[in-house]
């Protein structure tokens, strides 16, 4: 190994080491405040059971449990054009989450307004049904791998909420590699 590579390896050593200080430091210090929010928030989210990543509904529980126990008061899910031979995912979040309200939106309603046979989910459509069913005043529309970050939450914990007002975050995509197998 060259020193270049040597140098370019600590360097990626040292700013991971930060990043994980850093967070681990917010954790500890959102976990010490008592983060009273002036407002309630909901998150809208849409999936189906269909394997699109062979992990998704245990990531889809995971995030649901981090995001309810930082932020969110309501959970939104919709099913979208759930498929026939699998189970549906709303019926198990319900049970395991008292924050969550599943809505299911059946393939009747998807064929009537999606004329592609290729899309069996409508994200975009499929939120509007969420956020229009949301009783919080303050929805975040996210995907239902996302557990929002600490740095969100106590953001979001210290900022006074407004009519006027609208956020806006990056997205930082972590190399999900759990379920993929070794060549």
């Amino acid at each position: 190994m060259t020193l270049k590579g040597i140098t370019y390896r600590l360097s990626q050593a040292r700013q991971r080491l930060t990043y994980a200080a850093q967070s681990t430091n917010s954790f500890a210090r959102l976990r010490l405040d008592s983060h009273k929010r002036s407002c309630q928030v909901a998150a809208v989210m849409v999936g189906r059971n269909d394997d699109y990543m062979p992990d998704f509904a245990h990531r889809l529980r995971a995030t649901i449990a981090w995001n309810v126990r930082a932020i969110v008061d309501e959970v939104v899910f919709v099913e979208w054009n759930p498929p026939d031979d699998r189970e549906l995912l709303a019926t198990s979040l319900v049970k395991e989450f008292s924050q969550v309200k599943c809505y299911v939106v059946p393939r009747e309603i998807h064929q009537k307004v999606c004329h592609n046979p290729r899309l069996p989910l409508m994200e975009y459509h499929a939120k509007n049904v969420g956020i229009r069913r949301a009783q919080a005043p303050w929805i975040i529309a996210t995907n239902a791998d996302v557990a929002i970050s600490v740095d969100t939450v106590r953001a979001l914990s210290e900022m006074p909420f407004s009519d006027e007002m609208a956020w806006t975050a990056q997205r930082i995509d972590i190399n999900w590699t759990e379920w993929r197998q070794e060549p």
